[in-house]
């Protein structure tokens, strides 16, 4: 009350910076995930999957876990797979050794439902929501 909006062209849009995984992977293709960002060498990739600690893992959002794999090898080809679909990917330890591959993370639990959906449809079946 009072006042009157000075912009109407949707600068004050609190999503205006809230990006996508299809953006998110193709910004990783040309800039490393690391402070400050550099840029790639030629022939990176987004499904260079970083790794990350649980602790940011849990402050993130919404995840899905695709698998959780032995053999580095097929983490990797899953990593690749769900890159290659425009999802941002990251790798973590398990205490178990092994290497859990995620694909997100997603603003929104819908977000990460529709991603859950065309993952499972591209291969991912046991995959799940974090």
């Amino acid at each position: 009350r009072g006042f009157r909006l000075a912009w109407t062209d949707g600068r004050l849009n609190p999503l205006r910076a809230v990006g996508t995984p299809a953006g998110e992977a193709a910004m990783l293709r040309v800039w490393t995930a690391t402070v400050p960002r550099h840029l790639r060498p030629g022939g990176a990739t987004a499904t260079d999957a970083r790794p990350v600690r649980k602790s940011s893992m849990a402050s993130a959002g919404v995840l899905v876990q695709l698998g959780l794999f032995a053999r580095v090898e097929n983490a990797g080809a899953a990593a690749q797979k769900a890159g290659g679909l425009g999802y941002p990917v990251l790798r973590a330890r398990a205490r178990s050794g092994r290497t859990a591959v995620l694909a997100g993370p997603f603003a929104t639990r819908a977000a990460a439902q529709d991603a859950l959906l065309r993952l499972r449809r591209a291969g991912f079946a046991d995959a799940f929501l974090r």
